[in-house]
């Protein structure tokens, strides 16, 4: 739930963001602006990565889950012999 908060923030931070004409200076710095319009996108890219690995672990743990069950299941009869 946090994790979809977080996500919302930074879509609206972002959008009001480009709606704005950002531009660095002659030497090169980037604005307040931009920066954290950079720091929005990079934050974006973890967070999906960070989702991408959670649900690989779920997956595995639904898995590894499944051989357990599997194997209790064949092992259950030769436990009252």
């Amino acid at each position: 739930m946090f994790v979809c908060l977080f996500i919302g923030y930074l879509l609206a931070f972002d959008i009001v963001a480009a709606g704005r004409e950002l531009e660095g200076d002659s030497r090169g710095y980037r604005s307040a602006e931009e920066q954290a319009r950079e720091l929005t996108r990079s934050i974006r890219r973890e967070v999906n990565k960070l989702s991408e690995k959670w649900n690989a672990l779920i997956d595995r743990s639904d898995q590894w889950q499944r051989k357990l069950d599997d194997s209790l299941a064949v092992s259950e009869p030769f436990e009252y012999s």
